[in-house]
């Protein structure tokens, strides 16, 4: 109960410190559940293969619909944090913080897309969703820490600079080395790929491959990490503005200088 009262007292940081307790809790719930079914082995399964099969796959497709929810919300207030302080000349800087939000939608999405479309049903949606996360997301992070650079030292420190651009450094190896590893593990590979074991030829591959995976999802949720102090000093206000005086009314009714030209 007293957490509860703690993350509702929470500014802005909840976002992304919701995000990163949803998505362990995700990964972790339906692992264990994918093993004891014996729907995959306990030997580090890709994130996806452990809610491939129903029941786990439920879970997994609720819980990281949520999780696309808070990404989306988390990389909006990243983006309007960076709008707001720096300076309106910095033309290059606000378009490299358009282009960074974009890339965050478009793996933010394909969370979605991996949560929904399970491999075992659309392998070739799932695929695509999974290199929306990864590949996109990893060209977010490596955006972002320029955008960080860029805003050193006016206002932010030298500290995260380097601490963003290391996770966006180490997230991009691991995306490169999951995918390499997985092409060269499954080269050969005719079975069942929910169910590795250690004999099989190309085993070692797949678990650099696992592995990879794995270290990448945990980076991606490091650097949200990053955003936490930050969101605590920012506040977002949504203003309300009522063009009718009755909500039966026609807007065209209330014409005024803030009225379209063109309807």
């Amino acid at each position: 109960m007293l957490l509860v009262t703690k993350m509702l007292l929470m500014g802005l940081e909840i976002f992304p410190l919701s995000l990163v307790v949803l998505s362990l809790l995700t990964f972790i719930t339906t692992y264990i559940i994918a093993v004891s079914q014996k729907h995959v082995t306990p030997y580090l399964p890709y994130i996806s293969d452990t809610g491939s099969k129903s029941p786990e796959s439920c879970i997994f497709g609720q819980l990281l619909n949520i999780s696309t929810m808070l990404a989306f919300a988390t990389m909006y207030v990243r983006y309007k944090l960076v709008a707001s302080m720096v300076n309106i000349d910095s033309t290059r800087l606000h378009l490299l913080n358009k282009i960074s939000l974009g890339f965050g939608i478009i793996a933010a999405f394909g969370m979605s897309v991996v949560g929904n479309f399970q491999e075992s049903n659309v392998l070739i949606v799932h695929l695509i969703g999974a290199l929306m996360v990864f590949g996109v997301g990893a060209l977010y992070a490596i955006l972002q820490s320029i955008i960080s650079y860029k805003m050193y030292p006016e206002y932010n420190g030298l500290s995260i600079c380097r601490i963003r651009a290391a996770i966006s450094c180490f997230s991009s190896i691991c995306f490169i080395t999951t995918f390499a590893a997985a092409a060269a593990a499954g080269k050969n590979y005719k079975n069942d790929p929910l169910h590795w074991q250690p004999e099989m030829k190309g085993f070692a591959a797949h678990i650099v491959s696992t592995a990879s995976e794995w270290l990448l999802a945990i980076s991606f949720l490091s650097f949200f990490m990053t955003y936490i102090k930050d969101f605590r000093k920012v506040e977002i206000d949504i203003a309300g503005r009522v063009s009718v005086s009755h909500l039966d009314d026609c807007t065209s009714d209330y014409l005024n200088e803030r009225s379209p030209l063109l309807r």
